[in-house]
């Protein structure tokens, strides 16, 4: 597996690039792991004047990659949230099927 975050020093710039644009650089642990162990580097160095986050690929983050977080689920649920996802059907609940009526 290449590495989540790159390193590269510039100057007195360290640049952190994060690696993973398949996932449009979804983290993980892994990498936020990677991720605080350059900023470690950076605060450790005296001559590291500013950090650069970057990415590769067509976005910054899109935030947490779900397909990892949904790995981690037992076999069987749909989601962290005991499946209330699944009773969506597209369209927006009924407010008078929803809650009681409003007395005034």
């Amino acid at each position: 597996m290449a590495d989540e975050v790159l390193t590269e020093r510039r100057d007195a710039a360290l640049w952190l690039r994060l690696n993973r644009p398949e996932t449009l650089n979804g983290l993980t642990p892994t990498l936020l792991d990677a991720l605080d162990a350059g900023l470690d580097t950076a605060a450790a160095d005296d001559d590291v004047r500013a950090v650069v986050l970057a990415a590769r690929g067509r976005v910054f983050c899109a935030g947490a990659d779900l397909k990892y977080a949904r790995s981690l689920l037992p076999t069987g649920r749909r989601s962290s949230y005991g499946g209330s996802a699944a009773r969506w059907t597209g369209s927006r609940p009924s407010p008078s099927r929803s809650s009681p009526p409003c007395k005034a």
